[in-house]
């Protein structure tokens, strides 16, 4: 018989969060899953404990887990039972699953289990030529699995709210001074930077990258675009010039915006060479501090479609019991359609589509990149009408970031990053920022603009000061 499909160790944690905290999930699981399905035999433990409270109480257990859970592995090793309880303190810190989708991996789970064993009763009765019987057999065993997924919310008895941190509580701020108090980003939501040809947006990606990082956040970049090389040496860029060790130095030259006159100004600063080896491996040992991981996976173009990425999340998730806090992929435009005799529209509406989909199913913040139209090149502002082939995409997302430049700030390093469209907050609000590639910096400072107004002001003073 061919091995039973095996649940990862994440949604194995994510059943026993879930467990302790939700009452609902519980009463839904209890007659599906056997603690001794779970391959953690610690798992096991807690699960049972979860069971037995709540077929005394009809409630999850919460803070009064430790109390039946002394009680359920008295004849337990002591040894074992320190694990069981650094196992509880491990799963009670970790981020709250999306529930429906722990419970669709669960219902797989379950449905691959009973497929399997009514198989070998199957081909009994076949072999017997009951075929009625056979029949009826597979009929019911179709029928089989955990067949609620959508909860939905009890409202006046589950308090599991009480055991999830705020629904407004951020995921990642992009430490841009004048651009934070304006944009927050969360779990669960479709980010899309609009920006024309060559508009550095790729490079913005790299800048949600490192501040990621910088929070302790897992992060997954998908390049269809730009080689693996080629996006490991801009992170490094990006990462590098945060390092203060002395290595080999060359002179760069840093736009930034004088605080006090509010003008743009140059000077040139001795800085790490990230394109030293020794430079690049201890920026990155420097990042691994704060606690984080990215992966970056390269597809050529037109190669990668939705059921490729299906199958890589589930393979990150089972192998290496990674789900992605940022899913970054620059950029789906250029991703193959599933079928591709569809209108292109129709092929990119199903794609962002799928990209909110995985962003609700793990729990992900999402950043895809969307090229603007022809003449929004080096426009002044970008807005929803300059979104390219498809302007479903606006309604896809959850956030759509403008990132521009007129051909008067490209040459002084200035570019504007603005709120174009959210679904909560505000809209047309944003900052202009300065960027220093050089040193793999897309934002290296900020300052304040009022959008539908020339932002002439610094431009000019720096050509005067040049």
């Amino acid at each position: 018989m061919a091995k039973t499909l095996e649940l990862s160790v994440h949604i194995q944690d994510s059943i026993i969060f879930l467990s302790i905290v939700s009452t609902p999930f519980l009463k839904l699981v209890r007659n599906y899953v056997r603690p001794d399905l779970l391959s953690v035999d610690i798992a096991y433990w807690v699960l049972k404990a979860c069971y037995a409270y709540y077929d005394l109480t009809k409630e999850a257990p919460g803070d009064h887990l430790c109390d039946v859970l002394d009680d359920q592995i008295k004849g337990v090793a002591q040894s074992k039972r320190d694990l069981i309880y650094h196992f509880v303190d491990r799963v009670s810190q970790m981020k709250p699953p999306n529930t429906d989708y722990v419970i669709s991996k669960l219902n797989a789970f379950v449905k691959t289990r009973e497929f399997e064993l009514a198989a070998v009763e199957f081909v009994n009765l076949v072999d017997k030529q009951q075929f009625p019987e056979a029949e009826l057999l597979m009929h019911n065993t179709l029928k089989r699995g955990i067949e609620q997924v959508n909860l939905g919310c009890d409202y006046l008895h589950d308090f599991s709210f009480l055991n999830r941190p705020p629904e407004n509580a951020p995921l990642l701020r992009l430490g841009i001074k004048h651009f934070d108090p304006l944009r927050v980003f969360h779990r669960s939501e479709l980010c899309c930077i609009l920006g024309g040809y060559k508009g550095k947006k790729s490079w913005m990606g790299i800048h949600f990258g490192k501040m990621a990082l910088l929070q302790g956040l897992d992060v997954l970049h998908i390049s269809h675009e730009n080689s693996l090389e080629e996006t490991e040496a801009r992170y490094d860029r990006a990462i590098g010039a945060l390092a203060n060790e002395d290595f080999l130095h060359k002179p760069v030259t840093i736009q930034y915006i004088d605080k006090k006159t509010g003008k743009l100004r140059s000077m040139r600063e001795q800085r790490p060479c990230i394109l030293d080896n020794g430079a690049r491996k201890n920026a990155r040992i420097l990042m691994k501090k704060y606690g984080g991981r990215l992966i970056i996976k390269k597809y050529p173009p037109y190669t990668c479609d939705i059921g490729e990425i299906d199958r890589y999340l589930d393979y990150l998730e089972r192998f290496e019991h990674f789900v992605p806090d940022l899913f970054i992929n620059d950029f789906p435009d250029i991703m193959k359609p599933r079928d591709a005799h569809m209108a292109t529209r129709d092929q990119l509406n199903e794609l962002y589509l799928h990209h909110k989909r995985w962003v609700d199913e793990r729990r992900m913040l999402g950043l895809v990149f969307s090229q603007s139209t022809r003449e929004a090149i080096r426009a002044k502002r970008l807005t929803m009408k300059h979104f390219a082939e498809d302007i479903r995409k606006l309604s896809n997302v959850d956030t759509a970031l403008g990132l521009c430049q007129t051909d008067i700030q490209a040459e002084a390093n200035l570019a504007t990053l603005y709120v174009v469209a959210a679904r909560k907050g505000k809209m047309d609000v944003g900052c202009g920022i300065v960027q220093n590639l050089d040193i793999g910096q897309v934002a290296s400072d900020s300052f304040e603009m009022k959008l539908g107004v020339k932002v002439a002001d610094e431009e000019s003073d720096s050509n005067k000061d040049s």
